[in-house]
């Protein structure tokens, strides 16, 4: 049975969905508090290696990096001014290169997973080249999952050097959402889109 009949059997029980480690509130508001419903070996492992994943790009750490990567990854970028890159090498040498150059603060805000599917919500605060402003940049991603490592990712994101980008309204801070040390739930980050 796959994760779409489960959910359409109304089994909660079989829903994967895993809290973050802050405590934030459930996706699912009806889900109580502090629970976490069940899911096989296969997928806690995926959503750990994706968890690893992101403490790579967190750190710019190679090795972290590698270890969570297929040798033919593909990583493909909503903003077509970012071509797909390819391969794990290349893969994790550029978020070495996105953690030196743009000093990011990584966060998995929601993860769940489905078989060999994964999907994060995330969020990062970054400093665009040459300036000290500091932005919020807040997307999803899908990851296809093979043999415990990152075979593919997708990355949906809208990219502005000029201000943060996030969905109008949304209130990211009253959610748990990684936010700004300085804001509260009514004045969540400048320009959004």
């Amino acid at each position: 049975m796959n994760c779409l009949t489960r959910l359409r059997s109304n089994s909660l029980v079989s829903l994967i969905l895993q809290k973050n480690p802050k405590n934030r509130p459930s996706a699912f508001p009806d889900h109580p508090e502090g629970s976490m419903t069940k899911m096989n070996a296969a997928e806690a492992k995926n959503i750990e290696v994706v968890r690893r994943y992101f403490a790579g790009c967190g750190s710019g750490d190679l090795a972290v990096l590698l270890s969570t990567l297929a040798p033919d990854v593909v990583h493909y970028f909503l903003p077509p001014r970012f071509p797909p890159i390819r391969g794990a090498e290349h893969l994790a040498r550029h978020w070495r290169k996105f953690k030196l150059a743009l000093d990011p603060v990584w966060s998995i805000d929601r993860i769940v997973a489905c078989g060999d599917e994964v999907v994060s919500e995330w969020s990062c605060i970054w400093t665009p080249n040459g300036t000290q402003k500091r932005l919020m940049l807040r997307g999803s991603e899908w990851y296809v999952m093979r043999d415990g490592k990152i075979a593919e990712v997708r990355a949906y994101f809208m990219h502005d050097e000029d201000g943060n980008t996030e969905l109008a309204g949304f209130p990211y801070a009253e959610r748990g959402y990684l936010a700004f040390a300085e804001e509260t739930p009514s004045d969540v980050g400048g320009r959004s889109r």
